[in-house]
């Protein structure tokens, strides 16, 4: 319990680390690379500023793009995700949160391992998980071979060695402490490697009968119960596409805007909180903004 990263997270005041990881190199769809900067020129910087988060922008790019490869596919995104790893590890050695703005959900793989490298050996990290989808392929199941479909068996141990252990940090997540929410759109490979691994998830059913309030309440305390730290890590497609048009991947019947916005401030202020991800934000594919005010609603539930 006396690591860097709980003893930061305690102080909410602490300033904040807005990532930006101007990438998608881990999806077929290589707009959501300018979500970050469409973000930006928004005015999300100013707003958390506005509201007392005093907050700096980190821009982190890849050169690489999405290429099929079932043999090898993490092959052109292993250096993106050092950077990140690195980056996340600084600002809470800095005493930060941090807030990773994507690009695509690979870019996970380098948050949570830089969050585990900042705690002591033996420490627990737990992650609440955000999303329409389940992101738990291996390169054995997944049908196209694009990474963002991947990055939580990687976090769970489930790959191959470069990217399950690139940190030497094998396994980032334990099942146990890792919590789905707003899932709808699924393999059968995925659902089975994550039942037989014992991870817990929310389906939308599961909203729709107890409220996300309660689902999100529930999350905390389980991803809370054994770990040290804890963070949240949300794929705007987990919200309704009517309510957030700009992501690559909609799903229909999804989560309420304002249902999430008002219910992650429950996490803002619980201890261990150290940082999030919102992901998967595409500027091209957005209506008058409506999705960029989700996402810095988001935020400044988070954080500010």
């Amino acid at each position: 319990m006396d690591s860097t990263a709980k003893n930061m997270s305690v102080a909410t005041s602490s300033p904040l680390s807005l990532i930006a990881v101007m990438s998608c190199v881990g999806a077929q769809d290589q707009r959501c690379e300018l979500g970050p900067s469409a973000l930006k020129n928004f005015g999300m910087l100013q707003r958390l500023n506005a509201l007392g988060k005093q907050s700096a922008w980190h821009a982190l790019s890849s050169h690489n793009s999405f290429v099929v490869n079932h043999e090898n596919p993490f092959s052109p995104i292993l250096d993106l995700l050092d950077q990140i790893r690195a980056t996340v590890l600084s600002s809470l050695q800095e005493q930060n949160q941090f807030c990773v703005l994507g690009g695509d959900h690979s870019c996970a793989i380098g948050t949570w391992n830089g969050v585990k490298q900042s705690l002591n050996p033996g420490s627990r990290l737990g992650l609440i998980w955000i999303d329409a989808h389940m992101d738990s392929h291996t390169p054995e199941t997944s049908p196209s071979a694009a990474v963002h479909g991947m990055p939580l068996a990687c976090l769970l141990g489930q790959g191959p060695d470069n990217v399950t252990n690139f940190a030497g940090l094998k396994p980032v997540l334990l099942p146990q402490d890792l919590c789905l929410i707003g899932v709808r759109s699924y393999e059968p490979e995925e659902a089975r490697l994550l039942q037989q691994l014992g991870v817990k998830v929310f389906f939308m059913e599961d909203i729709n009968r107890q409220g996300l309030s309660s689902i999100l309440e529930q999350a905390k305390q389980l991803v809370c119960q054994h770990t040290d730290v804890f963070g949240c890590s949300i794929d705007i497609d987990a919200i309704d596409p009517e309510q957030a048009p700009g992501v690559g991947s909609p799903e229909s019947n999804g989560i309420q805007a304002m249902d999430l916005v008002n219910a992650l401030k429950i996490i803002r202020n619980a201890p261990g909180f150290v940082g999030a991800e919102i992901v998967e934000y595409n500027p091209a594919k957005d209506q008058n903004s409506k999705t960029a005010s989700v996402v810095c609603d988001l935020a400044e539930a988070m954080f500010a």
